[in-house]
């Protein structure tokens, strides 16, 4: 788990804002009084999610207590609709608290190590929805190719950020990483190694191990009707950032429609609304780092981003 908001922020310096156009259409769209933020870090999103002036109140909640001081930090002076908790989102109190809407964004869904802890969380979320609320959050899709690479005894090293971050004293920050996928826990363990050449002169090496949990389309959906929520409606949707939309690379993937949901089925992002008991619920499936997040509006959907 990440615990250093200062590596944190380096990791996303060359764009901190790139989902927050998709978290900013949700809070248009669904217009909710409270919000509760699960995993906020160090208030990427929470403060100009805050800024909207949507959210009456949004209550950041973390179990970091440096990301929280980080956020705290940052909190605007003269008032504001942000109150920060310290807790874990298996457990996140607020008992009797109802929300419009419950988010959790970044992935954070995957450094859940087992199905308890999952079903902790998602049953946590479902007791403080107030009544027709919102479950927003994302998920990197699987990568049939990278999760059969982590697998092999030598898997391969990659180079996925190489960018300036002046901001933060930083001439270049590069990180580089290996997986390994266990399949039996569906476990992926990532090895980051960073360097980080300062303004000063100065060459920064470190070393960090991340375990989350891939989750398959399918396992899901068992999971949230097992915390009382049944899928009502799924679109394939998003393209690599960059990419030109009229090339396909990867392969665009083949659908298996089942009434009105649209399943992956060869490792591209999809989107699904949820329904419980009649209240909407929104679960956005996609690569969060690697593509541009929205959701495609179909005749009868009430989410349009």
């Amino acid at each position: 788990m990440w615990d250093d908001p200062g590596l944190y922020e380096l990791e996303n310096a060359d764009d901190p804002a790139f989902d927050l156009a998709f978290w900013m259409e949700v809070l248009r769209e669904r217009a909710p009084r409270r919000v509760l933020e699960l995993a906020c870090g160090t208030g990427r999103l929470t403060l100009p999610l805050a800024s909207l002036g949507v959210a009456e109140e949004i209550v950041a909640l973390d179990r970091s207590a440096p990301f929280l001081e980080r956020l705290r930090s940052r909190l605007p002076s003269d008032g504001s609709a942000i109150r920060v908790v310290e807790a874990d989102m298996r457990a996140p109190g607020l008992d009797g608290e109802a929300f419009d809407l419950v988010m959790i964004s970044f992935n954070s869904l995957a450094y859940l190590a087992t199905r308890e802890d999952r079903m902790a969380c998602l049953r946590a979320v479902r007791a403080r929805l107030a009544p027709g609320g919102t479950f927003a959050f994302d998920l990197v899709a699987p990568r049939y190719d990278f999760l059969s690479e982590a697998t092999q005894s030598c898997p391969p090293l990659r180079v996925d950020a190489d960018h300036p971050a002046p901001e933060y004293g930083v001439a270049r920050f590069l990180r580089s990483y290996t997986d390994t996928y266990d399949p039996a826990t569906q476990t992926l363990s990532s090895t980051n190694r960073y360097e980080i050449h300062r303004e000063d002169g100065r060459v920064e090496h470190r070393i960090a191990d991340l375990d989350w949990h891939i989750y398959f389309p399918e396992e899901l959906e068992l999971l949230l009707e097992a915390a009382g929520l049944r899928v009502h409606r799924a679109v394939r949707r998003l393209r690599p950032r960059g990419l030109d939309p009229t090339i396909a690379s990867p392969p665009l993937a083949r659908r298996a429609r089942l009434g009105q949901r649209v399943l992956d089925v060869a490792g591209q992002p999809v989107a699904l609304e949820l329904l419980d008991r009649g209240q909407p619920l929104v679960l956005v499936h996609g690569v969060a780092r690697e593509v541009e997040l929205s959701i495609a509006r179909t005749p009868g959907s009430s989410v349009m981003l």
